[in-house]
């Protein structure tokens, strides 16, 4: 008959039977969770030299990301004096290299309408109601005065509803959010309010205001009637001479004269050409390629120590925490081949062939 080893042992044995099963139980634990813990430290120490690995590529694709741009290798810079009369505001790799010479013959300006309804507030209701049409053209002018008007027919006209509680403000808000270049803003002067209307820059982009009352209206501006309002500035071209040929713009920012060069025309200044120069400029990519010999050098220093077998200071060998992983194995493998292949399209004859 079998016999229970607690129950034979019994309360008067003396012997602590919780700490005999504990004990037992424990023993045969010990093993797996020993190998348990060997591999969970395994697997923690190979997550996070996977970490380093990630971040390692991670800088390394970064300073790539700037040779996979032709532009960088057809990288230009440009040499001007000092000079207040142009700004040169930004040059691509698609400029032409060469010598150019630039005058500055008459700057662009936009018409400026000032309403000459003068008001102690702002904010006042002017009891006007009329609509205000917003024309885009060219004036022509007889002794100073606006005598004829062309429409641009590549601008749109619009709209403008005024109704009796309208303000300075509210005409100008409605101004500046009607759908066109025209904008508005209110003018404090010596304690009176004006409305100032203002056009895109050119002279095709000047303005023709004409209200729908049949008596003159404050805000008219046409051939017929302007008398009510000040044309304080008319609108013109941007002329200059670029290599002697006369170029007309409408605006003072120049960016189709010469492919990826963009400046600003800032004063005219008769009969003073100012020289420059475009010319090929190496030294971007050549700090580009340094950025990543280093960088590809600071990769490797990554990671020989995780897939590799290194010393440690007592000259004992010590393999990486990824040494016995194939994929990261296989990365850093994938790098040096790609870095020491031929590239496509290139042999061994070529003065160059590979990275």
């Amino acid at each position: 008959m079998a016999t229970n080893i607690i129950s034979a042992l019994g309360g008067g044995s003396g012997i602590d039977t919780t700490k005999l099963v504990t004990d037992l139980v424990a023993a045969q634990k010990a093993p797996q969770q020993a190998r348990i813990d060997s591999r969970t430290a395994e697997f923690t120490s190979q997550l996070s030299a996977y970490g380093l690995l990630k971040s390692g590529l991670s800088e390394f694709q970064n300073v790539l990301t700037p040779l996979a741009d032709p532009d960088l290798f057809a990288a230009k810079s440009i040499n001007v004096p000092t000079t207040e009369v142009v700004t040169f505001n930004s040059l691509t790799a698609k400029a032409p290299s060469g010598n150019y010479q630039l005058e500055v013959t008459q700057i662009a300006s936009a018409q400026t309408l000032a309403i000459n309804s003068a008001q102690t507030s702002a904010d006042a209701a002017l009891g006007k109601t009329e609509t205000l049409t917003f024309n885009t053209g060219t004036w022509t002018y007889a002794a100073g005065n606006p005598s004829s008007f062309a429409i641009n027919g590549d601008v749109s006209s619009f709209d403008i509803a005024v109704t009796a509680d309208d303000t300075l403000n509210s005409i100008a808000q409605k101004i500046n959010d009607a759908e066109g270049t025209v904008t508005a803003s209110v003018i404090n002067i010596s304690g009176t309010f004006q409305l100032l209307v203002n056009a895109k820059s050119g002279v095709n982009n000047a303005l023709e205001i004409t209200s729908d009352l049949v008596a003159a209206s404050d805000f008219d501006f046409n051939a017929a009637s302007f008398a009510n309002v000040t044309e304080t500035q008319q609108g013109q071209d941007s002329n200059f001479k670029f290599n002697g040929l006369a170029v007309t713009r409408s605006s003072n920012d120049i960016t189709d004269v010469i492919d990826g060069l963009n400046f600003t025309l800032n004063k005219a200044d008769l009969g003073n050409p100012i020289s420059f120069s475009i010319n090929e400029d190496k030294s971007t990519a050549e700090t580009a390629i340094r950025a990543f010999v280093e960088a590809y050098n600071l990769l490797q220093d990554t990671i020989k120590p995780l897939v590799g077998v290194t010393e440690d200071e007592d000259k004992n060998l010590v393999a990486g925490d990824l040494s016995r992983d194939g994929t990261a194995k296989d990365i850093a493998s994938r790098i040096k081949q790609a870095i020491s292949s031929s590239v496509a399209g290139l042999t061994s004859s070529d003065s160059f062939s590979t990275l």
